[in-house]
């Protein structure tokens, strides 16, 4: 009974051993292969010609009827709004870490606090001011049928409303049927 048992120990063992070699050579073979394929992915050209025009400009472009020009000055307007937009988001990231650090450290210094709520408070602060200035100066490209359908495309973008373009009229709002789930009122 004991060569028996014994037999059967070392067959298991070495079919154990068999089946994690595989698994490490297939392992090895797959992240070999996926090497290669990144590899070729990072060696492709650019796609040739000019490139397609941005959603947001051929959704502006037929919804309110800018031309050529005013598109472009609308573009730069919004290029320079949205990297000072992301200067502040950035500001307001990283006052909010030292917060949330400050709130997580064992003494929480509450004159430390009050001033990284300041800077957050002031950062929200020009975001809006930052918004207004934009908007101000999209005005005076635009006309004012323009600018009406303009403000319907932001007001559905910032505040999701329906029944604009940009939700396709889905009443529900733009973050419906896209994998987000509201689990608080199910």
């Amino acid at each position: 009974m004991k060569i028996y048992t014994s037999k059967i120990w070392f067959w298991a063992f070495i079919t154990l051993l068999l089946l994690n070699i595989t698994a490490f050579a297939t392992m090895f073979y797959r992240l070999s292969e996926m090497r290669k394929d990144f590899e070729q992915v990072e060696q492709m050209p650019p796609p040739p010609g000019p490139r397609p025009p941005m959603r947001f400009n051929s959704i502006i472009q037929k919804q309110a009827g800018y031309s050529s020009d005013q598109l472009e000055q609308l573009q730069t307007l919004r290029l320079r709004h949205l990297e000072k937009m992301q200067n502040h988001r950035m500001t307001l990231r990283e006052t909010q870490e030292e917060l949330f650090e400050e709130v997580a450290a064992e003494n929480p210094n509450p004159s430390r606090m009050d001033s990284l709520k300041h800077v957050i408070s002031n950062s929200h602060a020009n975001m809006i001011d930052e918004s207004v200035a934009f908007y101000e100066s999209v005005k005076t490209i635009s006309t004012p049928e323009q600018l009406r359908e303009l403000n319907k495309y932001y007001r559905n973008q910032n505040f999701n409303e329906p029944n604009f373009r940009g939700n396709r009229g889905n009443p529900k709002g733009r973050h419906e049927n896209r994998g987000y789930r509201n689990n608080f009122n199910q």
